[in-house]
């Protein structure tokens, strides 16, 4: 964890290889282009070099170079690709135009009804963001899409003034009970369950209420967080240090197991992507950013404690936030604290003497099928079984559910990211440095 970077590192040349090679083949193409600027082919590959170098602006360019060379022949992808770099670069309306193309080229493809639809409700156009979205899920798109849609619409029903709409959609969302009214009266306080959308066009922001049935405009979040505390007042700050604490018992109890690291059930975690065979480290992917993936390990820790298991993460991974020239071992462990007492070696080595001297050394796959293993092994994958049911990302143990779904997932976070001791000691030099 070095602030600076040795003189000669192996994977900083590979990446100045790699850096280089792209630059070569774009400037190969530049010239290519000014000879045949109307060669549709040309221009496309072009704009799809310079996406591979992050160049929003000059992918759209290119592709819409490509598009006018084309004279209304242009393939599908081609619109698509057009569309997200205009999106990624502030273009909605444009964005809008060419997604609106690409649909009517390919009718019932979800994704450019998905990201038509977000462009719509971020230019304010909300109510036909909402039909948008109906559409896809009248298609019968898949698992993936399906939770996309499901957060999107409620922004947009949120700013079209369906309210009621957008706070149902949220309920059935986060799988909250209906509360019997001989119930509700005999709380002293009304349960915390609540989301709030942000509009990006005002910087307000829309509070859902599950337990008033209402969606609330407010300036900001900050103001919208500010009146939710102040209506539930001392008691439920009370409550919220009392619950805090319990979690942060069920969380010790379960990520330090009392039966042992020879005996216990464990779900080991690794945030490279696999290969397929679950005895060895995945290739090394840039999937999704650190946000995301810290959303996938809180569902894991949420999984393993909903099923009796202790979350453990790899020994050695190919994690790719980190640098085998500063941590060897490439995993989580070289920013965080240990999540468990127990290490993927500890569990291993019972895993040996339980299975004996013919095993290969190959842990069950999570899945149906791996319900009764002791040990099981899953990736960081948005598709695979740990992230698809529904229920395994809504899941709040019952004696917390008033609090949300938000908030338990905002306890394991916390507990997840524990920085340990060079984490620190980088993290105060860089205040220092910044004078905070």
């Amino acid at each position: 964890l070095s602030v600076a970077a040795p003189a000669a590192r192996p994977e900083v040349a590979k990446a100045q290889q790699v850096s280089d090679t792209l630059q070569n083949e774009i400037d190969t193409f530049e010239l290519l282009s000014t000879q045949d600027p109307k060669n549709v082919s040309v221009r496309y590959s072009l704009g799809m070099l310079y996406q591979l170098a992050g160049k929003p602006r000059d992918v759209c360019d290119n592709l819409h170079a490509a598009y006018m060379a084309a004279e209304g022949g242009a393939p599908p992808e081609l619109l698509f690709h057009l569309a997200n770099n205009l999106k990624a670069i502030g273009e909605n309306d444009a964005a809008i135009n060419f997604y609106s193309l690409a649909i009517a080229m390919q009718p019932p493809g979800p994704v450019n009804w998905v990201l038509i639809s977000i462009s719509l409700d971020f230019i304010g156009k909300s109510q036909m963001a909402v039909r948008g979205f109906q559409t896809v899920l009248r298609l019968g798109p898949t698992e993936r899409i399906v939770s996309w849609v499901e957060i999107y619409m409620l922004s947009a029903l949120a700013k079209a003034n369906q309210g009621r709409r957008a706070v149902w959609r949220y309920r059935n969302l986060i799988d909250y009970p209906a509360m019997p009214p001989s119930a509700a009266s005999s709380l002293s306080f009304p349960p915390p369950v609540t989301g709030h959308v942000l509009d990006a066009l005002t910087g307000s922001a829309i509070h859902l209420d599950v337990w008033t049935q209402r969606a609330v405009w407010h300036k900001s979040y900050a103001a919208a967080a500010r009146s939710f505390w102040d209506a539930l007042g001392d008691l439920t700050h009370e409550k919220a240090d009392t619950d805090a604490d319990a979690v942060a018992k069920m969380i010790a109890d379960n990520q330090n197991p009392k039966m042992g690291c020879s005996n216990a059930r464990f779900l080991i975690l690794e945030l490279a992507r696999q290969d397929g065979k679950t005895g060895k480290i995945g290739r090394e992917i840039h999937g999704f950013g650190l946000g995301a993936q810290m959303h996938v390990v809180s569902v894991a820790l949420s999984f393993a404690i909903a099923t009796g298991r202790t979350l453990v993460t790899r020994d050695v991974d190919n994690w790719w936030y980190t640098d085998a020239a500063d941590c060897p071992s490439r995993s989580f462990t070289c920013y965080y604290k240990p999540i468990s007492s127990c290490s993927e070696g500890d569990v291993m080595k019972g895993l040996k003497a339980e299975k004996g001297w013919g095993w290969k050394g190959e842990v069950a796959r999570l899945g149906p099928e791996s319900a009764t293993e002791r040990v099981v092994l899953t990736d960081c994958r948005l598709d695979n079984f740990l992230n698809l049911p529904k229920k395994h990302r809504t899941h709040v143990p019952p004696q917390f559910a008033s609090r949300g779904l938000l908030w338990w997932r905002a306890q394991l976070v916390s507990y997840l990211l524990q920085p340990n001791a060079p984490t620190l000691r980088l993290l105060e030099q860089e205040k220092a440095r910044l004078g905070w």
